[in-house]
């Protein structure tokens, strides 16, 4: 499916790290409908800007999407941001002693990987 000039524009300044202007960009998409490629954009820049509310929700929503348009890889991509953002500590909780972790565990890439064996 082509990209929206928002979406591209938002993408780029992702790429840029201008997360205010990426959120803008993707919101502006979103106001002439949903797309899940407007929705996951939205959701990597509201994280990036500590917007929690906003991050599940789209995150979500983009997830839901992508399922009902049979676009398993994006679903997945999506889905596993969602369970990394709301399931796994971060680096930064293990530094804080905020989070314990737990024997056999790799902390590496920002998270807690627990080895089962």
């Amino acid at each position: 499916m082509p990209m929206s000039a928002d979406c591209r524009k938002g993408d780029a300044a992702l790429r840029r790290g201008a997360w205010a202007e990426a959120r803008e960009a993707f919101a502006a998409e979103l106001s002439s409908g949903e797309t899940p490629e407007a929705l996951e954009g939205l959701g990597l820049a509201s994280w990036w800007l500590d917007l929690a509310g906003d991050v599940f929700d789209s995150r979500e929503r983009a997830y839901r999407l992508f399922v009902d348009r049979n676009d398993r890889s994006s679903a997945a991509r999506v889905a596993s941001r969602i369970i990394a953002t709301k399931c796994l500590p971060s680096l930064d909780q293990l530094r804080a002693k905020s989070v314990c972790a737990p024997p056999n565990t790799y902390t590496g890439a920002g998270f807690v990987i627990a080895r089962s064996y």
